[in-house]
């Protein structure tokens, strides 16, 4: 997303990749949003001291309220707010490290890193809250950032009443809300009307990043390259000296860790579907029922493949065919297996597909697997297409 020197959006959120952003990047500032979850948020009471002299006494100051060893963590420091105490951010060094080596090694180098949370907009007398999908963030009403991981809004909410200084018993929230977040959580949401002083809701259509992007190098901000990762670039001084320059704000999805997450959510769910499809190969197989138990249905078709490896050289490509079948069909949304059968080193199969191209489009992915596949006939029915598809090993002849 790239940003104005006013904070406004010149451009609209999208996702990317590091290397994508180079180009972007290129004679502008660089700020970076990494995940609230990884980042821990405390609001502490600090001694009167400036500049580096007060980074090194922050470990001492939060030891006891940390579960790892305070040498294994990198800390950073915000502004003193009104009522004395300190922002200060903690998150894990090798962590920390590994984000920046990714960005590096792309060719990047951010002027600032943040977590999420820290960029929630600032509103003395009230709970400004961020709600997605997964998480619930807050900056409660003495500054303190929280971040909760949301089964039940309503359990998160509490917690975060709880937690805030409300003399009066009066609670006031501002809830921002992304499309998905408000698709899961909306209505529970909607409820809290009536158990708060005062409750606005704002949908985030574009995402969260929008909101976040404002608060680049705000003062409650902070930002995590203090210390030993602290920004040495000649000629430049505080982020607010050289906000006229155009900022770009990476969502967390471009660094390594949140990139990863992305990744692992997206292989998940394609492992998912290749598991469906695969239980749907077991069933069609070896009768219905037989993925009930995966572990038993994989070793049955292993002494199945076994046998036919004893009796017929072309029997080994059973294995292989079926993984690829496996892949092809989660390729092919709608796609069934109605009957399959394995015989003299040929596969064969019925299937039922949504139309005549969903059937075209297993044999074309089984061939560009390097299988001979044949589509032997098909027939439309009221509502689907049923066709018959014929499987051998590349070169093979029946």
């Amino acid at each position: 997303m790239h940003l104005r020197s006013d904070g406004q959006a010149l451009s609209l959120p999208a996702e990317t990749t590091l290397q994508a952003v180079v180009s972007l990047a290129r004679e502008r500032r660089l700020a970076v949003i990494v995940p609230a979850t990884e980042v821990m948020s405390l609001c502490v009471e600090l001694p009167a001291r400036a500049g580096a002299k007060l980074l090194q006494a922050v470990p001492f100051a939060v030891e006891d309220q940390l579960a790892d060893d305070v040498e294994a963590l990198h800390f950073a420091i915000g502004a003193r707010g009104a009522g004395g105490r300190t922002a200060v951010n903690v998150v894990d060094r090798a962590l920390f490290t590994r984000w920046l080596t990714a960005l590096r090694e792309a060719g990047l180098e951010p002027d600032a890193v943040y977590s999420e949370a820290t960029l929630l907009p600032a509103n003395v007398g009230q709970i400004v809250a961020l709600l997605d999908e997964r998480t619930l963030h807050a900056r409660l009403r003495d500054g303190t950032i929280a971040s909760i991981p949301v089964d039940s809004l309503d359990t998160a909410m509490e917690l975060l009443i709880e937690g805030s200084a409300a003399t009066d018993g009066e609670h006031a929230v501002l809830l921002y809300a992304t499309e998905s977040g408000w698709s899961r959580f909306g209505e529970a949401a909607e409820a809290w009307h009536q158990r708060l002083a005062s409750l606005r809701i704002q949908l985030l259509p574009q995402g969260a990043l929008p909101l976040l992007a404002q608060a680049v190098g705000s003062a409650h901000a902070v930002n995590l390259l203090q210390g030993e990762f602290e920004l040495r670039r000649t000629g430049t001084g505080a982020w607010q000296r050289w906000r006229w320059a155009a900022g770009l704000a990476a969502a967390a999805l471009l660094l390594t860790v949140g990139s990863g997450l992305w990744e692992l959510s997206r292989l998940q769910a394609e492992r998912q579907r290749v598991a469906g499809q695969y239980a749907e190969v077991l069933n069609a197989t070896f009768g219905p029922g037989t993925s009930d138990n995966l572990s038993a249905g994989r070793a049955r078709l292993a002494e199945a493949l076994q046998r036919a490896r004893g009796g017929d050289a072309a029997g080994g490509e059973l294995l292989p065919a079926l993984a690829a079948l496996a892949q092809a069909l989660a390729a092919t949304p709608g796609a069934r297996i109605q009957t399959l059968s394995y015989q003299d080193g040929a596969l064969e199969m019925r299937v039922k597909a949504d139309n005549a191209s969903g059937l075209e489009s297993i044999s074309a992915s089984l061939r560009a697997a390097g299988w001979e596949a044949q589509l032997q006939g098909g027939s439309a029915t009221a509502t689907a297409y049923e066709g018959r598809i014929r499987v051998l090993a590349s070169g093979a002849s029946t």
